[in-house]
């Protein structure tokens, strides 16, 4: 009898040492998810409304932090080049990277601006085809306190007179065998400096970016939108639940 006691003691006592490594085994495991997850991926809430329609005032993204690479398109967080809102961000959408031109041509009597890119090491300028854009056209009325084509100092960017869209991409940018209003456009011209994004919200006519911050570098870029939640979907409860302070 003693020994039947004590055998099956012996079986307890190895069943709650089963136990516990199992339970340890499980902490140590949701750690190391929790570990990785806060290191690669993070939580963006969108303030205000220079990224609508894609993205609308407090919507809550998902953004990888580490392991990405910045392509033209992407929606990514950017530190405030503002000194005075260190530690904010502004989430914006890569236009263009280093190496990149950039031409701003008015259009309409000077109430529009049409933009065109020309990606680095092509030769030729093409429109920009954008259907992610709250309203087709930028507005170019500098008159307008809110314009949007005036840098930090107040200083108006380079933008062409109108000329036809066939007109602006036949012109090569090598600035060779061109005319004198051929040569004016070029003039405008905006080179993304190696190293550095420009950068813009869908909601031009109501977005501070690039055109009034100029490019920003690389590593000001903290990370890179790879999902966005809607309301009250398990994605959006799930990240109220990490990230909510």
């Amino acid at each position: 009898m003693d020994d039947e006691l004590a055998f099956g003691e012996l079986l307890f006592e190895r069943k709650k040492i089963n136990y516990s490594s199992i339970l340890m085994y499980v902490v140590v495991a949701i750690l190391i998810v929790l570990i990785f997850f806060y290191y690669f991926f993070g939580c963006a809430v969108v303030l205000g409304q220079s990224m609508e329609n894609t993205l609308k005032n407090g919507q809550r993204c998902v953004l990888l932090k580490h392991g990405y690479t910045v392509e033209r398109g992407d929606i990514v967080t950017i530190e405030h080049p503002n000194p005075k809102k260190d530690g904010e961000m502004l989430i914006k959408r890569v236009i263009a990277l280093g190496g990149d031109k950039i031409l701003y041509v008015r259009s309409d009597g000077n109430k529009y601006v049409d933009m065109y890119v020309c990606k680095s090491g092509e030769t030729h300028f093409k429109l920009a085809n954008e259907k992610y854009l709250k309203e087709e056209r930028m507005n170019y009325d500098v008159g307008e306190l809110n314009s949007k084509f005036k840098d930090k100092n107040g200083n108006i960017i380079p933008t062409a007179m109108y000329h036809a869209q066939e007109v602006i991409e036949s012109i090569g940018i090598d600035g060779e065998n061109l005319d004198y209003d051929q040569k004016l456009i070029l003039d405008c011209v905006i080179t993304v400096p190696k190293g550095y994004i420009y950068y813009l919200g869908d909601n031009r006519n109501h977005s501070s970016d690039s055109r009034y911050y100029g490019p920003c570098k690389t590593s000001a870029v903290t990370g890179k939108i790879i999902e966005i939640s809607e309301k009250g979907s398990m994605l959006e409860d799930f990240l109220n639940f990490m990230f909510s302070t």
